[in-house]
Protein backbone atom coordinates (compact mmCIF):
# COMPACT_ATOMS: atom_id res chain seq x y z
CA UNK A 1 0.00 0.00 0.00
CA UNK A 2 2.95 1.85 0.43
CA UNK A 3 3.60 1.90 -3.21
CA UNK A 4 0.11 2.93 -4.17
CA UNK A 5 0.61 6.25 -1.68
CA UNK A 6 4.26 6.88 -3.33
CA UNK A 7 3.00 7.07 -6.53
CA UNK A 8 -0.43 9.47 -6.11
CA UNK A 9 0.82 11.47 -3.90
CA UNK A 10 0.43 10.55 0.33
CA UNK A 11 -2.29 13.39 1.37
CA UNK A 12 -5.16 11.67 -0.85
CA UNK A 13 -7.18 9.31 0.99
CA UNK A 14 -6.14 5.31 0.05
CA UNK A 15 -9.72 4.77 0.02
CA UNK A 16 -10.43 7.30 -2.84
CA UNK A 17 -7.50 6.38 -4.74
CA UNK A 18 -8.54 2.76 -5.18
CA UNK A 19 -11.66 3.05 -5.78
CA UNK A 20 -11.23 5.67 -8.32
CA UNK A 21 -9.17 2.36 -10.02
CA UNK A 22 -11.16 -0.06 -9.44
CA UNK A 23 -13.82 2.21 -11.28
CA UNK A 24 -11.40 2.84 -14.21
CA UNK A 25 -10.33 -0.96 -14.76
CA UNK A 26 -14.61 -1.08 -15.31
CA UNK A 27 -14.90 1.16 -17.45
CA UNK A 28 -12.22 -0.04 -19.50
CA UNK A 29 -13.78 -3.53 -18.87
CA UNK A 30 -17.27 -2.10 -19.90
CA UNK A 31 -15.82 -0.01 -23.08
CA UNK A 32 -14.52 -3.85 -24.49
CA UNK A 33 -17.98 -5.71 -24.34
CA UNK A 34 -17.77 -6.55 -20.40
CA UNK A 35 -21.25 -6.17 -19.56
CA UNK A 36 -23.97 -7.30 -17.20
CA UNK A 37 -25.65 -7.46 -14.72
CA UNK A 38 -24.34 -10.02 -13.36
CA UNK A 39 -21.01 -8.89 -14.24
CA UNK A 40 -18.70 -11.77 -14.96
CA UNK A 41 -15.53 -11.52 -12.08
CA UNK A 42 -13.73 -14.46 -14.41
CA UNK A 43 -14.42 -12.55 -17.47
CA UNK A 44 -13.17 -9.45 -15.72
CA UNK A 45 -9.98 -11.13 -14.59
CA UNK A 46 -9.59 -12.61 -18.09
CA UNK A 47 -9.64 -9.26 -19.45
CA UNK A 48 -6.71 -8.22 -17.34
CA UNK A 49 -4.37 -11.44 -18.37
CA UNK A 50 -5.13 -13.04 -15.30
CA UNK A 51 -6.15 -16.58 -15.41
CA UNK A 52 -9.16 -17.29 -13.05
CA UNK A 53 -10.06 -21.25 -12.47
CA UNK A 54 -10.92 -23.08 -9.96
CA UNK A 55 -8.41 -25.01 -7.65
CA UNK A 56 -7.36 -28.73 -8.16
CA UNK A 57 -6.82 -29.39 -4.57
CA UNK A 58 -8.30 -28.06 -1.24
CA UNK A 59 -8.19 -24.59 -0.09
CA UNK A 60 -8.76 -22.90 3.13
CA UNK A 61 -10.09 -19.21 1.43
CA UNK A 62 -12.78 -18.77 -0.75
CA UNK A 63 -10.40 -17.55 -3.68
CA UNK A 64 -6.29 -16.27 -3.80
CA UNK A 65 -4.37 -15.13 -5.91
CA UNK A 66 -0.79 -15.81 -6.72
CA UNK A 67 1.93 -15.31 -8.49
CA UNK A 68 3.69 -17.85 -11.25
CA UNK A 69 7.25 -17.93 -12.47
CA UNK A 70 6.38 -16.57 -15.83
CA UNK A 71 5.73 -13.26 -14.36
CA UNK A 72 1.32 -13.52 -14.75
CA UNK A 73 -0.76 -13.80 -12.00
CA UNK A 74 -3.59 -16.27 -11.63
CA UNK A 75 -6.87 -16.41 -9.30
CA UNK A 76 -7.73 -19.83 -7.87
CA UNK A 77 -11.35 -20.27 -6.61
CA UNK A 78 -13.11 -23.07 -3.93
CA UNK A 79 -15.80 -24.59 -6.62
CA UNK A 80 -17.51 -25.48 -3.45
CA UNK A 81 -17.75 -21.94 -2.15
CA UNK A 82 -21.23 -20.80 -3.23
CA UNK A 83 -21.32 -18.85 -6.13
CA UNK A 84 -21.95 -15.70 -4.46
CA UNK A 85 -18.72 -15.90 -2.05
CA UNK A 86 -16.80 -16.66 -5.11
CA UNK A 87 -17.65 -13.85 -7.22
CA UNK A 88 -16.88 -11.31 -4.69
CA UNK A 89 -14.07 -13.45 -3.59
CA UNK A 90 -12.77 -13.37 -7.07
CA UNK A 91 -12.75 -9.32 -6.82
CA UNK A 92 -11.75 -9.06 -4.10
CA UNK A 93 -8.10 -10.72 -5.26
CA UNK A 94 -8.49 -8.62 -8.20
CA UNK A 95 -8.57 -5.73 -6.27
CA UNK A 96 -4.69 -6.57 -5.16
CA UNK A 97 -3.79 -6.00 -8.80
CA UNK A 98 -4.83 -2.00 -8.28
CA UNK A 99 -1.80 -1.80 -6.41
CA UNK A 100 1.84 -1.08 -8.69
CA UNK A 101 3.67 -3.42 -6.74
CA UNK A 102 0.62 -6.73 -6.95
CA UNK A 103 3.12 -8.71 -8.18
CA UNK A 104 5.89 -8.72 -5.34
CA UNK A 105 3.03 -8.43 -2.60
CA UNK A 106 1.59 -11.14 -4.25
CA UNK A 107 4.69 -13.26 -4.59
CA UNK A 108 5.84 -12.71 -1.10
CA UNK A 109 2.56 -12.53 0.83
CA UNK A 110 2.27 -15.50 3.06
CA UNK A 111 -0.72 -18.46 3.52
CA UNK A 112 -2.42 -16.85 6.36
CA UNK A 113 -6.12 -16.21 7.05
CA UNK A 114 -7.19 -12.83 5.62
CA UNK A 115 -7.03 -10.65 8.55
CA UNK A 116 -10.17 -8.53 8.49
CA UNK A 117 -9.05 -5.81 10.08
CA UNK A 118 -5.78 -5.21 8.11
CA UNK A 119 -6.59 -1.98 6.18
CA UNK A 120 -5.38 -3.71 2.61
CA UNK A 121 -7.89 -6.09 3.11
CA UNK A 122 -10.46 -3.66 3.47
CA UNK A 123 -9.45 -1.21 0.75
CA UNK A 124 -9.88 -4.47 -1.49
CA UNK A 125 -12.97 -5.49 0.08
CA UNK A 126 -14.32 -2.43 -1.51
CA UNK A 127 -12.92 -2.37 -4.26
CA UNK A 128 -14.53 -5.98 -5.07
CA UNK A 129 -17.66 -4.01 -4.40
CA UNK A 130 -17.36 -1.69 -7.57
CA UNK A 131 -16.49 -4.63 -9.70
CA UNK A 132 -19.30 -6.83 -9.11
CA UNK A 133 -21.60 -4.44 -8.59
CA UNK A 134 -20.52 -1.18 -10.74
CA UNK A 135 -21.81 2.44 -9.37
CA UNK A 136 -23.38 3.39 -13.01
CA UNK A 137 -25.95 0.03 -13.11
CA UNK A 138 -26.48 -0.50 -8.96
CA UNK A 139 -27.22 3.45 -8.74
CA UNK A 140 -29.79 3.30 -11.59
CA UNK A 141 -31.54 0.27 -9.66
CA UNK A 142 -31.68 1.41 -6.78
CA UNK A 143 -33.67 4.20 -8.23
CA UNK A 144 -37.88 4.01 -7.72
CA UNK A 145 -36.68 0.87 -5.15
CA UNK A 146 -38.09 0.76 -1.56
CA UNK A 147 -35.52 0.34 1.26
CA UNK A 148 -36.61 -3.58 2.45
CA UNK A 149 -35.57 -6.64 2.67
CA UNK A 150 -36.71 -8.08 -0.74
CA UNK A 151 -35.28 -5.23 -2.16
CA UNK A 152 -31.68 -6.64 -0.96
CA UNK A 153 -32.68 -10.26 -1.83
CA UNK A 154 -33.79 -9.20 -5.56
CA UNK A 155 -30.82 -6.80 -5.88
CA UNK A 156 -28.42 -9.76 -4.52
CA UNK A 157 -29.83 -11.96 -7.23
CA UNK A 158 -29.33 -9.57 -9.80
CA UNK A 159 -26.07 -9.05 -9.22
CA UNK A 160 -25.41 -12.70 -8.27
CA UNK A 161 -24.23 -10.99 -4.76
CA UNK A 162 -24.56 -11.77 -1.56
CA UNK A 163 -27.10 -10.26 0.58
CA UNK A 164 -24.93 -8.78 3.18
CA UNK A 165 -22.73 -7.36 0.40
CA UNK A 166 -25.50 -6.08 -1.09
CA UNK A 167 -26.34 -4.25 1.54
CA UNK A 168 -23.64 -2.64 2.27
CA UNK A 169 -23.59 -1.30 -1.57
CA UNK A 170 -27.33 -0.04 -1.32
CA UNK A 171 -25.92 1.86 1.74
CA UNK A 172 -23.08 2.96 0.10
CA UNK A 173 -24.77 4.10 -2.85
CA UNK A 174 -28.02 5.27 -2.06
CA UNK A 175 -28.91 9.53 -1.08
CA UNK A 176 -31.41 8.29 1.75
CA UNK A 177 -30.72 8.25 4.89
CA UNK A 178 -29.55 4.17 5.71
CA UNK A 179 -27.29 1.91 7.05
CA UNK A 180 -26.56 -1.73 6.59
CA UNK A 181 -25.67 -3.48 10.01
CA UNK A 182 -24.57 -7.53 10.41
CA UNK A 183 -25.91 -8.72 13.92
CA UNK A 184 -24.87 -11.36 15.67
CA UNK A 185 -26.49 -13.14 18.45
CA UNK A 186 -23.74 -13.30 20.91
CA UNK A 187 -22.58 -12.11 24.47
CA UNK A 188 -20.48 -8.82 24.51
CA UNK A 189 -17.13 -9.21 25.39
CA UNK A 190 -17.24 -8.55 28.41
CA UNK A 191 -19.26 -10.91 28.85
CA UNK A 192 -17.85 -13.37 27.49
CA UNK A 193 -14.51 -13.51 29.18
CA UNK A 194 -16.68 -13.34 32.53
CA UNK A 195 -18.95 -16.12 31.54
CA UNK A 196 -16.03 -18.31 30.21
CA UNK A 197 -16.04 -20.00 34.03
CA UNK A 198 -19.45 -21.22 35.11
CA UNK A 199 -21.00 -17.64 35.01
CA UNK A 200 -21.09 -14.56 36.88
CA UNK A 201 -21.14 -14.55 40.59
CA UNK A 202 -22.84 -11.62 42.34
CA UNK A 203 -23.04 -12.00 46.14
CA UNK A 204 -23.69 -15.87 46.22
CA UNK A 205 -25.98 -16.20 42.94
CA UNK A 206 -24.91 -17.23 39.71
CA UNK A 207 -26.15 -15.31 36.86
CA UNK A 208 -25.33 -16.84 33.08
CA UNK A 209 -25.80 -14.05 30.83
CA UNK A 210 -27.99 -14.83 27.63
CA UNK A 211 -26.67 -14.02 24.16
CA UNK A 212 -28.53 -10.67 22.56
CA UNK A 213 -28.53 -9.56 18.66
CA UNK A 214 -25.42 -7.13 18.79
CA UNK A 215 -24.09 -5.12 16.58
CA UNK A 216 -21.06 -6.25 14.48
CA UNK A 217 -20.52 -3.57 11.85
CA UNK A 218 -22.61 -0.59 10.18
CA UNK A 219 -22.39 0.79 7.00
CA UNK A 220 -23.93 3.90 6.97
CA UNK A 221 -24.92 6.10 3.88
CA UNK A 222 -23.94 9.69 3.64
CA UNK A 223 -26.88 10.90 4.82
CA UNK A 224 -27.13 8.49 7.94
CA UNK A 225 -26.78 10.41 11.08
CA UNK A 226 -26.88 8.09 13.87
CA UNK A 227 -23.65 5.47 14.70
CA UNK A 228 -24.37 2.22 16.43
CA UNK A 229 -21.30 1.12 18.12
CA UNK A 230 -19.74 -2.52 17.72
CA UNK A 231 -21.26 -4.71 20.28
CA UNK A 232 -23.93 -2.89 20.78
CA UNK A 233 -27.80 -4.98 21.78
CA UNK A 234 -30.71 -3.67 19.61
CA UNK A 235 -33.77 -3.91 21.96
CA UNK A 236 -35.06 -7.33 23.10
CA UNK A 237 -38.58 -6.86 21.05
CA UNK A 238 -37.03 -5.84 17.77
CA UNK A 239 -38.23 -7.88 14.86
CA UNK A 240 -34.76 -8.58 14.11
CA UNK A 241 -35.05 -11.66 16.71
CA UNK A 242 -38.16 -12.75 14.32
CA UNK A 243 -36.21 -12.67 11.44
CA UNK A 244 -34.01 -15.14 13.28
CA UNK A 245 -36.45 -17.77 11.24
CA UNK A 246 -36.86 -15.47 8.05
CA UNK A 247 -37.50 -11.93 7.71
CA UNK A 248 -38.89 -9.38 9.73
CA UNK A 249 -39.90 -5.08 9.62
CA UNK A 250 -41.46 -2.75 11.72
CA UNK A 251 -40.58 0.73 13.31
CA UNK A 252 -38.70 0.70 15.94
CA UNK A 253 -37.17 2.90 18.50
CA UNK A 254 -33.24 1.98 18.75
CA UNK A 255 -30.79 3.40 21.47
CA UNK A 256 -26.77 4.35 20.28
CA UNK A 257 -26.09 4.63 24.06
CA UNK A 258 -26.03 8.41 23.52
CA UNK A 259 -29.49 8.77 22.34
CA UNK A 260 -32.40 6.92 21.04
CA UNK A 261 -33.19 6.94 17.13
CA UNK A 262 -36.65 5.95 15.68
CA UNK A 263 -35.53 3.50 12.62
CA UNK A 264 -37.48 1.98 9.80
CA UNK A 265 -36.12 -2.07 10.61
CA UNK A 266 -36.07 -4.77 7.32
CA UNK A 267 -33.82 -7.40 9.06
CA UNK A 268 -33.61 -11.38 6.99
CA UNK A 269 -31.51 -14.15 8.41
CA UNK A 270 -28.59 -15.12 7.03
CA UNK A 271 -25.87 -17.85 7.39
CA UNK A 272 -24.68 -18.10 10.86
CA UNK A 273 -20.69 -17.51 11.36
CA UNK A 274 -18.04 -19.48 11.71
CA UNK A 275 -19.22 -20.30 15.33
CA UNK A 276 -22.63 -21.36 14.45
CA UNK A 277 -24.20 -18.16 15.71
CA UNK A 278 -27.07 -16.97 14.64
CA UNK A 279 -26.97 -13.55 12.30
CA UNK A 280 -29.50 -10.97 10.95
CA UNK A 281 -28.49 -8.51 8.39
CA UNK A 282 -30.49 -5.66 9.03
CA UNK A 283 -31.12 -2.29 6.47
CA UNK A 284 -32.54 0.40 8.45
CA UNK A 285 -33.89 3.73 7.35
CA UNK A 286 -34.04 7.13 9.81
CA UNK A 287 -38.11 7.12 10.55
Amino acid sequence: MHALMDEVGGDRDPLEVVLERARELVADARAIGWSGPPFDPVVLAGLQTIRARPSDASMDSDALIRALADGSLEILWDDSSAVTRRNFSICHELGHTLFPDAYEVVRHRSARRRDLEDELERLCDAAAAEMLMPAEEFAQDLVGCDLTGDTVVALARRYVASPEATARRIATLSERPCAAMLLTMRLKPTEARRASQTGFDFGGGVYAPAPRLRVDYMVPSRTFTARFPPHKSIPDDSCAYGALDGNGSGTEAWSTGQATVSLHVNALSIAGDSEGRQRVLALVTQA
